[in-house]
């Protein structure tokens, strides 16, 4: 195994912006009970709308940095380690010379959200098990109560709640703030690939998009969300979408992966270099809505680095 050996690692913040508020009265709170009387001043300037990005560079890198970019109701959690703890895609790129940027969006994981009222409009979901058992394709929905997957399912099912415990409350209002972050950190990174998830489709799209001369290359893993238009010319740009196994078990994937094909199709009528791939197409049948996390995640990894170095200088 091949050991990693770093340059430097570290972490930044990036977009958002300073809130001021007057006015307001003083709360009188209990924040522990040592303080059974605490005078709390919600008046002030406060950092909101921001995204956190931790970074690895390993010395000698090869290649453009990775920036990965979570799905909805995670964080930047999902790449480290799988839930029945092997290795992560981020210990495997790292083992690979390839330096990683690990984003927690804004309102998500170390971002932190914004709990001052009236701010942002609506209020924050989560997700059940019971939701991520069958939106994430681990198995039908009568057969969760005796955690019974599909055949041949990668995704190690003894461990859901170890994916459980990742679910953070989302918002669904606050997509343009989210991407505006995002925009702001790829500037600070450079030239780089970008992997998303999920929700996360949305953002590497509009990073391509908005920083064409910094996003070499996007890899959207079962995106679930677009852009709102395509530019009219994508002439250069690469996009890889990579889809895992049984998309046929309900209407609504039959129904999002039909969408995601339309929209391959447009990206590839602006002129872009863009691929479907159904994992399952190329040897690699099983995976789940989370192949990062799926046994054998190494794999579905080494075909979009295969990918990736086919489109991007090794050095």
């Amino acid at each position: 195994m091949t050991a990693i050996v770093l340059d430097r690692m570290g972490s930044f913040y990036a977009g958002g912006r300073r809130l001021h508020r007057e006015g307001l009265p003083i709360q009188h709170i209990q924040v522990a009970p040592t303080l059974p009387d605490f005078a709390y001043d919600p008046n002030g300037t406060f950092g909101i709308e921001h995204c956190y990005v931790q970074y690895f560079v390993p010395a000698d890198a090869v290649g453009l940095p990775w920036l990965l970019i979570h799905g909805g109701a995670l964080t930047g959690a999902l790449w480290e380690t799988t839930p029945d703890g092997r290795p992560g895609w981020i210990e495997q790129l790292l083992r690979q010379r390839r330096a990683v940027y690990v984003a927690d969006g804004m309102e998500r994981g170390r971002s932190g959200f914004c709990a001052l009222d009236g701010v942002w409009d609506g209020k924050p979901i989560m997700r059940s098990e019971e939701e991520a058992w069958w939106l994430f394709r681990f198995g039908m929905e009568a057969d969760y109560a005796q955690r019974r997957p599909f055949p041949g399912q990668k995704f190690p099912v003894d461990a859901l709640d170890g994916l459980l415990r990742q679910c953070v409350p989302r918002w669904t209002t606050t997509e343009t703030l989210a991407a505006a972050a995002y925009r702001e950190a790829v500037r600070k990174i450079g030239p780089c690939v970008v992997v998303t998830h999920s929700s996360g489709g949305h953002f590497g799209f509009d990073l391509a998009f908005s920083e064409p001369d910094l996003v070499r290359c996007v890899v959207s893993l079962e995106p679930s969300t677009f852009a709102e238009t395509v530019p009219s010319s994508l002439d250069g740009q690469s996009f890889l979408t990579v889809m895992g196994d049984y998309l046929d078990r309900w209407q609504f994937w039959i129904d999002l992966d039909s969408r995601i094909q339309d929209w391959n199709r447009r990206l590839a009528g602006a002129g872009a270099d863009a691929r479907y791939l159904r994992l399952a197409d190329v040897g690699l049948p099983g995976y789940s809505h989370m192949p990062m996390m799926d046994r054998d995640n190494d794999l579905p990894l080494a075909v979009i680095q295969q990918w990736v170095d086919e489109r991007t200088p090794a050095r």
